[in-house]
């Protein structure tokens, strides 16, 4: 299963289907993509807060909301270079909270270099792939985490 995949839950009240990140499928279970271990979770005890965090992914079919379960074994790389590894881009070094796949840097580049597009439209397409209906309530701010 990709971390960028949607789901489409039908929605009995509305009589529609809506897109849906998996993370927000599994109310009762903790979905996180773990990195390190061949993509199983780290074994090594830490703090619950240490190792998952809520994250943003952006990629080429929009914001997508999820958690992120880290490694934490002694000798691992740091955050940065483990989100790197999985091919996720961070936003930040510190913290990082908010990543970039690298199929939406390439994207972005390509749309940037044959039509001179700007970030802010193409951040505006990303939103509209997220929700087409309410696509303004898709807030994107790398810095503090408000999307």
């Amino acid at each position: 299963m990709r971390p960028s995949h949607w789901a489409k839950v039908w929605q009995e009240n509305g009589g529609y289907f809506a897109r849906r990140d998996i993370s927000s499928l599994l109310p009762g279970i903790e979905y996180a993509i773990a990195l390190g271990h061949g993509g199983r979770r780290c074994p090594t005890p830490a703090d619950y807060e240490e190792r998952h965090v809520k994250f943003k992914i952006i990629d080429h079919n929009g914001v997508h909301e999820t958690r992120i379960h880290y490694c934490v074994c002694s000798g691992d790389p740091d955050r940065v270079k483990q989100l790197l590894q999985f091919g996720l881009f961070p936003a930040t070094l510190k913290m990082p909270k908010v990543a970039f796949t690298l199929t939406v840097l390439r994207q972005f580049h390509i749309h940037h270099l044959e039509s001179k597009q700007s970030t802010y439209d193409y951040i505006g397409s990303l939103r509209r792939l997220t929700d087409n209906m309410f696509a303004s309530e898709i807030k994107v701010n790398l810095f503090d985490f408000k999307i």
